[in-house]
């Protein structure tokens, strides 16, 4: 406290001392600092020795793969060594396995308040779009409001669908819609949607990857945009090869703007 010219602490004889306004600071910049020579031990050890093992990482059909697999190959020519386990699944399934330490990291569209995660958005987003039949009466649309959703069957993500609407879709709007199933991969849901002439709630970059001759999907109206997160806890790392790729993947996407 001389040093710096400020007082630190609020000294009261019958109490536990408590922190000022500049103490708070103070604890604010030692925490960033032990957390930069943190870094900083991990990356002068990861250059003296040879960085192996597996890193698990979960993926959905969220927009972002490509540009995480990118990062991945970056990572892969400074750790050659280094194995990468891919997982194809639920966002929210593979978030309980990172904290069962069965997952190291995931690529998910929304991040769940449930668990206490360490998160970095990509540089990518993807809009919410309709996915139906060729024949569907939405077809041919260039746009669709969730008005129009109303009198046609509706497969939703189990995530929207317990949540009702998770902040997507407003709660009253969404009680009213038809829905007659739900999903936690899209793709195990496209079979619905030809049989019962369905519209699917999905990512346009699920969408993208359909038949197009047998299947079209348009944008909800007005836009909804889905942020890309890779998540960790790492509190649950154990291994130096995750904590190393947690600090590079940090690194990487904070160079990189959002696009969509």
């Amino acid at each position: 406290e001389q040093e710096l010219g400020a007082k630190l602490f609020f000294r009261n004889p019958n109490k536990h001392m408590k922190l000022t306004d500049a103490g708070r600071k103070m604890v604010s910049y030692a925490e960033n600092i032990i957390e930069l020579e943190r870094k900083a031990v991990n990356d002068i050890r990861a250059m003296s020795m040879k960085l192996t093992g597996t890193i698990r990482i979960g993926v959905t059909w969220a927009a972002g793969s490509d540009v995480l697999y990118e990062a991945i190959a970056a990572f892969r020519k400074l750790y050659p060594e280094i194995v990468f386990d891919i997982h194809q699944g639920n966002g929210y399934h593979h978030a309980k396995m990172i904290m069962d330490k069965e997952m190291d990291f995931a690529l998910v569209s929304q991040v769940g308040d449930n668990y206490e995660m360490n998160k970095i958005q990509i540089p990518v987003t993807t809009r919410q779009v309709i996915l139906v039949r060729k024949d569907s009466p939405l077809a041919g649309k260039t746009s669709v409001t969730v008005n129009e959703l109303k009198e046609i069957p509706l497969i939703v993500p189990v995530m929207i669908n317990s949540k009702r609407g998770a902040g997507l879709i407003k709660e009253s709007v969404f009680d009213s819609l038809h829905i007659i199933g739900t999903y936690n991969l899209s793709q195990s849901a496209i079979g619905m949607v030809e049989a019962e002439n369905a519209a699917l709630l999905t990512s346009e970059a699920m969408a993208s990857t359909v038949d197009p001759s047998r299947f079209t999907y348009m944008p909800i109206w007005p836009e909804v945009f889905y942020k890309v997160y890779v998540i960790w806890n790492e509190k649950m790392m154990e291994d130096i090869q995750t904590r190393r790729f947690a600090d590079f993947l940090e690194e990487y996407f904070s160079q990189n703007e959002i696009v969509k």
